[in-house]
């Protein structure tokens, strides 16, 4: 009211404080709706000035400070996390932790465990500790492990304990096979180089014996080859023509036929690429018919035998028979020598008495 007529109206109180609060009588009564004899109108524990100058906030209403970190609403940006509030440092979280609008920025272009990965990186990208330079205690940092591409999250591990790690070692169950082993003839990879025996001097297969127990044989009957090979022979083959019936058995090979002639084969030793071959042939034949049976009951295979041995002997056994017969037929014709008489030895002529005289009986006979 204008109580005094004069200049309108309270206008004693436009330049009076009397609460002090930087905000006038005139203006708290008027405009703010405040107590202009009470700093704090709402109790909040700011003046009345500060909520309309500094925090706009309204000062006739009370503002709470929720997580009572000592910032109330209209200043932290989280008033029920204690742990965010303007007056707090910066973390690497993932956070604004100090209410600035901004996450993780003091972190940009750092790396505190000096392990060649960024810290922003290291949490934003890799899930590794960017206060732990080695992540799965394996020995390795994990800016190495990015860089050898293994994972710095598990750890590398040497299982067979070669001194070689499972990314390094092409068997870490075998600390005989490593990058630092010497290559040696086992159909291996020992050294870890993608490459099996190399260096080494090539082996040298040869045949040494290719045995066939019957040359000739008669048909449906088996003929048995053996091969023997010197040590460096990886692989004994056999080849043979059509035709025939075959068995392989490590460096045997049984063969049978059910039709008569010769065929061909062929016995190999292979060892690295190198080779060694030699040919051979056997024949098989038709059963005579006039081939006598043995008396006591045989094996059949020692038979076939005995007739193949016989024919294979023909031959020189016709040839001598007829030179036998040529040398009878001679002794047949030649006429036996006359032997002539020879008188008995004188010593026995002594002691034979003499003849009896027979003239009387001769003249008795013509009396008669």
């Amino acid at each position: 009211v204008d109580n005094n007529c004069v200049d309108g109206i309270d206008e004693g109180f436009a330049q009076l404080d009397s609460d002090n609060d930087r905000l006038s009588d005139w203006a708290e009564f008027h405009v703010q709706n405040t107590d202009w004899l009470d700093a704090d109108s709402d109790d909040d524990g700011l003046e009345d000035g500060d909520e309309v100058q500094i925090y706009f906030s309204d000062p006739t209403t009370y503002d709470p400070d929720e997580d009572q970190d000592g910032y109330y609403w209209f200043q932290d940006c989280d008033d029920v996390n204690p742990d965010r509030n303007p007056g707090l440092d910066e973390w690497l979280n993932g956070i604004d932790d100090d209410c600035d609008e901004a996450i993780d920025e003091d972190f940009i272009g750092l790396d505190r465990d000096r392990d060649g990965l960024l810290d922003l990186d290291e949490f934003i990208l890799y899930g590794t500790d960017w206060l732990d330079a080695d992540t799965d205690d394996d020995g390795l940092q994990d800016g190495y492990e990015f860089f050898i591409n293994t994972n710095p999250l598990f750890a590398d591990l040497d299982n067979d304990g070669d001194g070689v790690r499972w990314f390094n070692d092409c068997d870490d169950n075998d600390s005989n096979i490593s990058p630092h082993k010497t290559e040696i003839r086992n159909g291996i990879d020992d050294n870890c180089n993608n490459e099996i025996d190399e260096g080494i001097e090539p082996l040298a297969p040869k045949i040494l014996i290719v045995s066939i127990d019957y040359s000739q044989q008669v048909i449906e009957q088996p003929i048995q080859i053996t091969t023997y090979a010197n040590q460096d022979t990886l692989e004994i083959i056999y080849e043979f023509e059509p035709g025939l019936g075959i068995e392989i058995q490590q460096n045997k090979a049984i063969v049978t036929s059910v039709n008569q002639g010769t065929f061909g084969g062929s016995v190999c030793a292979i060892a690295d690429l190198t080779i060694d071959c030699q040919l051979f042939t056997f024949t098989f034949v038709e059963v005579e018919e006039d081939v006598v049976e043995p008396s006591e009951k045989q094996d059949p295979k020692q038979s076939a035998s005995y007739i193949s041995q016989v024919s294979q002997h023909f031959l020189f056994i016709a040839i001598g028979t007829v030179i036998l017969l040529a040398i009878v037929a001679i002794g047949w014709k030649r006429e036996k020598a006359v032997q002539q008489w020879q008188p008995i030895h004188s010593e026995y002529v002594e002691n034979v008495p003499a003849a009896p005289d027979l003239s009387m009986l001769n003249n008795g006979f013509d009396n008669r």
